[in-house]
């Protein structure tokens, strides 16, 4: 079972030594994750490949120098050939081959919210609010459903937790549902057989 992180951003600069995929259908996250890195990242030399592909979209110029010591980002390539030997970051509409240390896939889960998921299976849940990345925490129901959970040694009948959750909140049983729909969208818990089985520690 894995965790839930909160700051997408931070996490991708902690290990910006690496090699990182960040791969999303959704072209406004890419584009504006990388505008954040580089607004973090104003002390250092960026570099940026395929930058003509970038300007196109973000219509204003960003400041960049490309040495030995650049941080590198490579905008959307259409294949792993159009990699060069150092990089540091790749963004790209799908999964595409190359030698990464880190791959997060980004799917949007609401009409604003998204959330990324990385190789270990780490889930970072993020709205976009004025063109910035801004990490977004689970509502407490979801932190309580999760802990009733853990209580019953991780997994429960769905009616058990329906009936629960419902009491506490006074919430009509259908409501609850919606909000462990949620969060099975969320990869955090897994409901069949009218079980619900938690699948990720917080």
């Amino acid at each position: 079972m894995k965790h839930l992180i909160v700051d997408l951003i931070d996490y991708i600069l902690y290990i910006k030594s690496e090699r990182i995929l960040i791969y999303s259908y959704f072209i406004r996250v890419r584009v504006i994750l990388i505008l954040n890195i580089i607004e973090k990242l104003k002390n250092e030399h960026i570099c940026i490949i395929n930058y003509d592909r970038l300007l196109k979209i973000i219509n204003k110029e960003v400041e960049q120098k490309c040495d030995e010591t650049s941080y590198i980002i490579v905008f959307d390539p259409e294949n792993e050939f159009e990699l060069p030997i150092k990089y540091n970051l790749v963004t790209s509409a799908t999964k595409i081959n190359g030698k990464f240390d880190e791959i997060i896939k980004i799917d949007k889960v609401l009409s604003n919210l998204y959330k990324a998921e990385n190789k270990s299976g780490n889930i970072f849940l993020f709205k976009i609010t004025n063109d910035r990345i801004i990490e977004e925490q689970l509502k407490p129901i979801y932190e309580e459903i999760l802990d009733l959970l853990k209580e019953f040694g991780g997994e429960a009948s769905l009616s058990d937790i329906v009936n629960i959750i419902s009491k506490r909140h006074n919430m009509s049983r259908d409501s609850v549902r919606d909000e462990l729909v949620f969060l099975k969208n969320l990869g955090l818990i897994d409901i069949k057989n009218k079980k619900v089985i938690i699948t990720r520690l917080l």
